[in-house]
């Protein structure tokens, strides 16, 4: 799929055509709309610190206040919001609390804006456009608005990504380097990141042999700079998880130990995993436990049998998908008595138009030969790594629904599935295709309605 690749692989072909002052203002506009909306949510929802796990990360953060990096965990919460947050850490713990929501909305504004600005080389205005308001607004900020590490994890995730869908078309070492980096953060906010840096090796391997058999040779990626860049990759990412495996070995006696992957194998929270934790506090008790009493696939699968699996596995799959495209359980939710549940309830509706576009040309292009020949090894391989980054995180949140209800687990994976979809259109269309544009500015309608629908009843639920 040469035209995946080529969307935002040479700055001289795709450099936008829209004037600085377009951009400012759209900024502008958002910024504005992010800020009044963060407002209203922070004023009147999520008033508990108690609330789901905010307590564990302020009680960490206060803990952390004299840690030179981020290495503190309880096994459940990761090292990094909680050493961020210990910067501007005090003992009253509601002004603390206050602080954190304040930090992560100004936080993932800025992270919107300057997204926008390093897209703006590879995009029109309508691409940037689409994916600062449906991807700030659906995605930021409804977590910017929790002390948790939600906010800045996924800004790192969709930076990995980003990075690791780079690497596919060009691997200069300099790129594995900042890949290995940013991914090690990506795990210090939430080890959840390992399953994407899983799709990625499976791209690169797959990369390697198509480029054996491809008529255009290497082109810009070469497989002896994977070899060495892996290696560069491997080590900065291990370095920058170094300080959390030390200290998580001599804690719990294992450098990665999370109660994550224990609880992964239970079906009750209440009732199974906040026992189990308060049975398994240190090293010694859970090396103590034997193999039978050990939470893995194995016991799961003899105490419940295959059928149990899949029904679990099935049922959690649907939840979270439709939590993920539609929080409210239906479109054009009007607000309830309470209140919006969400600021974006149709989310799940703005990835739409982009989506079809790109999903529309690639099928064209799989049906006409000309236009098949012209794909490139990169092109599929990044499809693939898309492909099998969604699957790999449906199926493991839906698995983990019992355990972990809710929608912020998947939420993750928003922005990086929406500029898939905006990079895949313009890319297969064209530039200077209509449809892509158009349907970009469908997306931006969309958002832009229903933010003038919930500015209009300002009342939020939670």
């Amino acid at each position: 799929m040469r035209g995946m690749s080529e969307a935002s692989s040479s700055p001289t072909a795709t450099r936008s055509v829209f004037s600085a002052g377009s951009l400012v203002a759209l900024l502008g506009v958002y910024v504005a709309v992010h800020f009044h909306l963060g407002t209203l949510l922070i004023a009147q929802t999520n008033r508990n610190r108690l609330a789901t796990d905010q307590q564990n990360n302020i009680e960490l953060a206060l803990k952390s206040r004299a840690d030179p990096v981020p290495m503190r965990t309880d096994g459940v919460v990761n090292p990094l919001w909680p050493w961020v947050a210990s910067r501007f850490a005090t003992e009253n713990q509601e002004a603390f609390f206050a602080r954190g929501r304040w930090f992560n909305l100004a936080w993932t504004a800025m992270a919107a804006c300057v997204g926008s600005v390093l897209v703006a080389r590879a995009l029109p205005l309508s691409g940037v456009a689409a994916l600062l308001f449906a991807g700030g607004l659906g995605a930021l900020l409804p977590a910017a608005v929790w002390f948790q590490p939600e906010p800045l994890y996924f800004v790192l995730f969709a930076t990995t990504g980003a990075l690791a869908w780079t690497s596919l078309r060009s691997n200069p070492l300099p790129l594995y380097a900042a890949l290995g980096g940013v991914a090690g953060l990506a795990y210090l906010a939430k080890a959840s990141v390992t399953l994407l840096l899983v799709a990625w090796a499976g791209a690169s391997v797959l990369r390697w042999g198509v480029g054996l058999v491809a008529r255009e040779r290497w082109a810009e990626w070469r497989p002896l700079r994977f070899v060495a860049g892996s290696v560069v990759m491997g080590a900065l990412f291990a370095g920058t998880l170094l300080p959390r495996a030390i200290y998580s070995a001599e804690k719990f006696g294992d450098p990665l130990h999370s109660y994550t992957k224990y609880w992964m194998w239970h079906d009750d929270f209440g009732g199974e995993s906040v026992p189990f934790m308060a049975a398994h506090p240190d090293a010694a008790s859970l090396r103590a436990m034997t193999p039978d009493q050990r939470p893995g696939p194995a016991n799961y699968v003899a105490r419940h049998g295959w059928g149990h699996v899949w029904q679990r596995l099935s049922a959690g799959v649907r939840a979270k998908l439709s939590k993920f495209l539609l929080p409210d359980g239906r479109l054009f939710p009007k607000r309830s008595s309470r209140g919006w549940k969400s600021p974006a309830p149709d989310r799940g509706l703005w990835l739409v138009p982009p989506m079809l576009v790109c999903a529309g040309f690639a099928v064209a292009g799989c049906l006409a030969r000309p236009a098949r020949a012209a794909w490139d090894a990169a092109g599929w391989c990044r499809a693939a790594f898309a492909l099998a980054g969604l699957l790999l995180y449906t199926f493991a949140y839906g698995w983990y629904h019992p355990i972990g209800r809710g929608d912020r687990f998947m939420m993750s994976l928003y922005l990086p599935l929406l500029a898939v979809a905006v990079f895949g259109a313009f890319g297969l269309a064209g530039r200077a295709g209509r449809w892509p544009r158009i349907a970009c500015w469908v997306t931006v309608a969309l958002v832009l309605i229903r933010m003038v629908w919930v500015v209009a009843d300002p009342v939020f639920s939670g």
